[in-house]
């Protein structure tokens, strides 16, 4: 509250900056498209998350760092709400890796 008994809300611009989806839309249609250094600036904008880590995961696939992408792939084993998609990329390294 302010003096005049008025409520106030605080916005820190450093925390909410942070908290970005629309970056992280952003950086998967950069993927999609190939994009992957767009991609990465768009990330860097975004806080630490599971979307944050799974894009990550899969820039990496796309460049061939199998192990990289399988290392961050598994931060997210105890993720239920992941779990078909680290599944899913998981299976995809593991073809590539049989290539």
């Amino acid at each position: 509250m302010d003096n005049r008994a008025e409520n106030t809300i605080v916005v820190a611009s450093g925390a909410n900056a942070s908290l970005l989806p629309l970056d992280i839309n952003k950086a998967l249609t950069a993927i999609d498209a190939g994009r992957l250094e767009s991609a990465r600036r768009y990330l860097a904008k975004t806080s630490n998350s599971a979307e944050r880590t799974l894009a990550e995961a899969a820039i990496a696939m796309l460049e061939n760092r199998l192990d990289e992408a399988e290392a961050l792939l598994g931060k997210l084993s105890d993720n239920p709400s992941m779990a078909s998609q680290v599944e899913e990329n998981l299976r995809q390294i593991a073809e590539k890796r049989q290539e």
